[in-house]
């Protein structure tokens, strides 16, 4: 195992040597520097960094898991064309993050922490690939020719990898208290929300649309979100884990089932999933549930709204199309979805501003068609949806995965916004979907 005590110091003399023998003329924008490591925990690990702008990020099959610590260089909605090409020259270099929702949205006070540039190339990258251990240190080319850039980054350094490995003492998530809770919307405006979209289907061509709520618990007392993360995330199965920490007051968190794309060596696979159950408390009652869903018309119908409109997004974008897995079940820890999964051989000129605008959102998450949903979801929904339900991830040259930032939960200031949507498709039912979004939410509930 990693033996932190002496491992920054040796890091460091690493560093410098390296830094004095490199040729600044034949360096890119940005440098990256790889070193091995034995086995760590990045998981443990992530609980022992504080003070700095941290991503954690494990894929769903869990052979994949970065740690991404400190920021040189930040991105947001409108700069995806300049990061594709930073990320072209630095093929080595990853960007970690995600992008709002919606761009166009006004950042609401929860969300100010984040602002609108929510993808950054890290300082430092602890991964684990397969059963590879590395560290990656990133910093920009004039680090080589300037003195002062050069000790302001050797501090940044040592003072990320100064870890308080000091065990602190919070409480689990079922113990902890707060002093009052909301919904936003509350169940009557959601009610007459839901009738107002049914009848737009009747009169206009809207297919679909998903809306969003949150539960808000006030002022919760005793509540790391790095434990609150650390425990979900430790219990969720067939998910990705996302944890992306602006400061110690600000975090947003997911374990989501939903991969918006994976991208390698330009094969592109996609997730689609709608149509949802619980799951039942016995195996007996799990398969009734499992057995209605598989013959829901309105969920059917749901699930292949979706379907159909990613399957067209990827024929712009992609060929050599196929179906992967055609409408099986999922099972996840509280709920059930019908799950499809897409895979397409990307064009020759893509590029990352057409693929994640392309894609994003999906009907899974959005609407269908995209724009009247989205204008819908704008005039319905009060709240700010920040990076719930958004393209969450990593982004690089070789290889991208982007996961939908579903089953999630915002900390801001000790207060704790938790996310559910409903797909309502003609024939949806107001407070059946209150309590679809209920399970679906309920992994972060207090």
């Amino acid at each position: 195992m990693l033996d932190l005590s002496n491992f920054k110091g040796e890091l460091i003399k690493k560093i410098l040597i390296e830094l004095g023998s490199m040729k600044k003329e034949k360096a890119t924008s940005f440098i990256s520097l790889k070193y091995d490591l034995p086995p760590v925990n990045l998981h443990r690990l992530l609980q022992f960094i504080h003070g700095n702008q941290v991503c954690y990020f494990k894929n769903k099959n869990g052979d994949e898991e970065y740690l991404a610590v400190g920021k040189i260089e930040t991105f947001g909605n409108g700069e995806l064309i300049t990061l594709g090409k930073v990320l072209k020259e630095n093929p080595e270099i990853k960007a970690f993050g995600g992008l709002r929702f919606s761009p166009t949205k006004e950042v609401s006070a929860e969300w100010q922490a984040f602002g609108e540039k929510t993808f950054f190339i890290p300082l430092i990258e602890w991964s684990k690939v397969q059963d590879e251990y590395f560290l990656k240190v990133n910093f920009p080319k004039n680090v080589l020719t300037d003195e002062e850039t050069k000790a302001k980054f050797i501090f940044k350094l040592e003072d990320i990898l100064g870890l308080d490995t000091s065990e602190a003492s919070f409480l689990s998530a079922g113990s902890l208290k707060f002093s009052t809770q909301s919904d936003v919307p509350e169940k009557k405006i959601w009610n007459n929300n839901i009738d107002f979209c049914l009848k737009n289907f009747k009169d206009s061509d809207l297919k679909k649309i998903v809306l969003a709520r949150k539960r808000v618990y006030l002022q919760v007392k005793g509540l790391s979100p790095i434990q609150l993360f650390l425990e979900i995330s430790s219990e969720a199965k067939s998910s990705y884990s996302f944890y992306l920490q602006m400061d110690e007051n600000n975090a947003f968190m997911s374990t989501t089932p939903e991969g918006l794309f994976h991208i390698e060596e330009k094969k592109l696979t996609i997730d689609a999933i709608a149509g949802t159950r619980p799951r039942g408390a016995t195996p007996d009652e799990d398969y009734i549930e499992e057995r209605d869903l598989k013959t829901s018309k309105k969920d059917l119908k749901e699930h292949r709204i979706v379907s159909r409109e990613i399957h067209h997004n990827l024929m712009v974008l992609c060929h050599s199309i196929k179906t992967l897995c055609n409408e099986k079940i999922l099972k996840l820890n509280h709920v059930q979805h019908l799950h499809t999964i897409f895979e397409g051989i990307l064009n020759e000129d893509f590029n990352l501003d057409e693929i994640l605008n392309g894609l994003h959102p999906t009907p899974a998450v959005g609407g269908s068609p995209k724009k009247m949903a989205m204008e819908m979801i704008e005039s319905l929904e009060t709240f700010d949806r920040g990076l719930y339900a958004s393209p969450i991830g990593y982004l690089s040259y070789n290889k991208s995965e982007i996961a939908v930032g579903i089953r999630s939960a915002l900390f801001n200031n000790s207060n704790l916004h938790v996310f559910g949507g409903a797909g309502i498709v003609p024939g949806s039912d107001g407070p059946k979907e209150w309590q679809e979004t209920q399970s679906k939410m309920k992994s972060f509930l207090l």
